[in-house]
């Protein structure tokens, strides 16, 4: 026969985990996690309900951007088109180019009439990205790790070639080349 004791603790321990497994987690700019339940997010921040029964509205420079991002997005109507188009921006700002891009192509799914903005939005994305990948290479040449370096700038000139980072990559290539050719020379 069931332990009538051990039953009623088992209820209280899945009714607990069920309402821990609902709850959400923000994750703030400085590595905290809020838990609770979110309420709204929109293009100010995040509102919502803590554990505690608080209400909070977290504003948007205090939210982590991927903990943001992925908010909003849920929190975005269907027809919403001019709000994915602002959420992407925010996105590219911040880095998330995979997620920017995904929002502008939804755009330009849902309304073929968007085309050209976003062509120009998909050619700021590949700017950034090769803006990116070219701070890293300067990086890695500069700590010294020329091969690192020497892949990241081919990945601008062959990915990116159409884009401002192009030239800066070509330079880049001239000093990695030069440190490569010193380094041979000191091991022979």
């Amino acid at each position: 026969m069931i332990d009538l004791r051990w039953a009623l603790q088992l209820l209280c321990a899945v009714a607990l985990l069920a309402g821990r497994a609902r709850a959400d987690a923000v994750e703030l700019s400085d590595g905290r996690i809020l838990q609770g339940k979110v309420l709204e997010a929109t293009a100010d921040g995040i509102r919502m309900a803590l554990e505690n029964g608080t209400e909070v509205f977290v504003p948007i420079e205090f939210v982590a951007p991927n903990s943001y991002s992925s908010y909003r997005r849920a929190a975005l109507a269907d027809g919403d088109l001019a709000g994915r188009l602002a959420l992407a921006d925010y996105c590219l700002t911040e880095g998330l180019l995979a997620e920017a891009a995904a929002l502008v192509r939804q755009v330009g799914a849902a309304d073929p009439s968007q085309a050209p903005e976003v062509e120009r939005f998909l050619r700021r994305i590949d700017e950034r990205e090769a803006d990116l990948a070219l701070q890293r290479a300067r990086e890695a040449r500069v700590a010294g790790e020329h091969e690192e370096a020497l892949e990241l700038v081919k990945k601008v000139l062959i990915e990116h070639e159409d884009t401002p980072a192009a030239q800066g990559a070509e330079a880049e290539l001239d000093e990695i080349v030069a440190r490569l050719e010193e380094e041979r020379k000191k091991a022979v």
